[in-house]
């Protein structure tokens, strides 16, 4: 006889969230994958089953699951298990020994990085041990129940058996809620503060992170930021060096500037005086190896700043020789770039409807989408951080981003048309699009694009939508969001269309947003468009029909669009924003608008 376990590890949001380097978003994704992965090894071990997700092919779980001596050199590094699942165990199992395999796994982690990092100059803090392992001991939230009904982990969780309080003392500047290891209090005595963390800062593993000196962390922060580093010890395999050289936010926000340089044939001379020139300044980062492979000359692999035109300003010869790199390609580096976040719609309430049977189909389902999204990404020179059951997030250049999402979106629906070839139409995915500057918070960024996800393209939108958001390091420049339906004509993508072929002026999109956002609401659409065409005239003359057609469209975008209950797509026509008037000019000058036909 069987009975069904549910379990979960968290806290999710807020573990990932907290974040101030693409490194440590790629680590709390991971982390929450491997310990999951320990927990769904137990079952099986002692011949339970896990029946949602499917897993039978998961490579990160058929990893964790072979002996040390049998893992390659190097070896996974993408969390792909989601933190909760649902499975088949044995009368006689005990959850209480997932939990104790999760710990174990933990603590196998948390006791390398102690060792190898905290343990040799432990003794300049102030009980740096004491506060270590109380963060490690009380850190997870693992809650699990016993029964067929799919909302008894909900309810679970509801009971919160331990709440964790804000510690005493000076705060880590990755987890806020948690103690510094020092020990130290800065108003105090920050020459011993300082000391302790030049010491961590100094050991041998500092070299990658040099830009990070600053720091002062927790135990839980330390051991995010130091696993790439350890992981053959604190997991079983060596991360390869995409991993631990995961690429910054303003790497990505110079990628393309770099492909173009490195990929025009007659530029190579100048590239190369170029980096000579740089090298004088600047280190080598080895993240271009990620983009360019081991043969990237010396200009893939400059750091960030030898491409920042604030940084360089003060050394003539360098800027100059930038300014004519700049010129013969075109473009310059951009210091924006793209967080994605993507989630199935209402996938929970249709597991609770369905029978057993069927909740293996919807597995499988999302097995193949999963499968597919890691060559989605990369192809479109992306950074995949995390895939699991119908959640996505990963980071891109601007230029690639919508095209991958769509992408992204399509396969997600071929992947359920593929197993309920009988339904008429394929579950849906939405989705949070950040475009953000590098300077602004990587955690706030997170945390935004859960918002643009969760309350506008589902809530507001009525799901199977968009939401996109560009952010400066001052905050919100431009917020919209429509149903995919809106966007999409076939596999052409409207939005791409009319910001490649924008004719409209940017002094006219500003005016529009300016003068007419707030009457547009209450004046009839043909109206609008009239009194529209009549402004272009006077300011540009006579309108050609690419001018109407264009304000026709920026009009429909303009106007709120959401799925009602009958999942019939609407247009109030009683609420209007022009953001989209300047989202599509942003779009069209940073030049994210690369591909508008999806087939291709």
């Amino acid at each position: 006889m069987s009975r069904t376990l549910h379990f979960s590890i968290g806290p999710v949001q807020e573990f990932v969230s907290q974040s101030r380097r693409t490194r440590d978003l790629l680590m709390s994704s991971f982390l929450l994958s491997f310990l999951t992965g320990h927990a769904m090894i137990e079952v099986i071990r002692c011949k339970g089953r896990i029946v949602f997700p499917q897993v039978d092919e998961n490579p990160l779980l058929l990893a964790i699951q072979q002996s040390n001596d049998d893992l390659q050199e190097e070896g996974l590094w993408i969390g792909s298990l989601p933190n909760r699942f649902q499975a088949e165990i044995p009368n006689e199992f005990e959850p209480a020994q997932c939990v104790q395999a999760v710990n174990k796994a933990w603590l196998r982690i948390a006791n390398t990085i102690w060792e190898k990092v905290v343990e040799p100059i432990a003794n300049h803090g102030k009980d740096t041990e004491k506060i270590w392992q109380r963060q490690v001991e009380n850190f997870w939230e693992i809650n699990w129940v016993r029964g067929s009904d799919r909302n008894l982990l909900d309810r679970r969780k509801y009971w919160r058996n331990f709440v964790p309080s804000e510690e005493e003392g000076d705060k880590c500047m990755l987890v806020s809620h948690l103690q510094e290891l020092s020990g130290y209090l800065r108003a105090h005595e920050p020459v011993k503060q300082d000391n302790f963390w030049n010491k961590i800062h100094k050991s041998r593993y500092a070299d990658l992170f040099a830009e990070e000196s600053k720091e002062r962390l927790s135990a839980i922060g330390m051991i995010k930021r130091y696993l790439p580093l350890l992981t053959k010890e604190a997991l079983g395999w060596e991360f390869p060096e995409e991993a631990k050289y995961f690429p910054s936010t303003r790497y990505l926000g110079s990628y393309p500037f770099r492909k173009k340089v490195v990929e025009n044939a007659s530029l190579q001379e100048q590239r190369d005086r170029y980096a000579a020139l740089a090298l004088k300044k600047y280190p080598l980062t080895h993240t271009g190896r990620r983009y360019f492979g081991r043969q990237g000359d010396r200009f893939s692999r400059l750091v960030e700043n030898a491409l920042q035109p604030d940084n360089i300003k003060d050394y003539p010869k360098l800027y100059q020789a930038f300014q004519q790199l700049c010129q013969s390609v075109g473009s310059e580096p951009t210091n924006y770039y793209a967080l994605l976040m993507m989630d199935g719609d209402r996938l929970g309430a249709w597991l609770q409807q369905v029978e057993a049977q069927e909740v293996g189909r919807i597995s499988h389902a999302l097995a193949q989408f999963t499968g597919s999204v890691q060559e989605i990404v990369k192809a479109k020179d992306g950074t995949l951080v995390y895939a699991g059951g119908d959640d996505v997030m990963a980071l891109f250049p601007l230029n690639t981003v919508l095209e991958a999402t769509f992408r992204l979106r399509k396969a997600y629906q071929q992947a359920f048309a593929n197993v309920f070839p009988e339904q008429e139409s394929s579950p849906t995915i939405s989705a949070g699009l950040v475009f953000a500057h590098s300077k602004a918070s990587l955690k706030q960024m997170v945390s935004i694009s859960h918002t643009l996800l969760d309350e506008i393209a589902k809530e507001k939108h009525g799901r199977d939508s968009i939401a996109i958001g560009i952010y400066n390091n001052s905050g919100a420049l431009i917020q919209w969001g429509a149903p995919w339906e809106l966007i999409l004509d076939h596999d052409t993508n409207r939005l791409v269309v009319l910001a490649n072929e924008l004719a409209l002026t940017p002094s006219f999109l500003y005016h529009l947003k300016d003068t007419y956002e707030s009457f547009a609401s209450v004046t009839e659409e043909e109206s609008l468009k009239k009194m529209l065409l009549a402004e272009w005239e006077r300011i540009n003359g006579k309108p050609t029909i690419v001018i109407e057609q264009q304000l026709k469209q920026l009009i429909e975008f303009g106007y709120h669009a959401y799925y009602d209950e009958n999942n019939k797509l609407v247009l109030d026509k009683q609420s209007f924003s022009a953001d989209i008037a300047l989202l599509v000019r942003w779009l069209r000058d940073k030049g994210v608008t690369e591909n508008a036909d999806l087939d291709v």
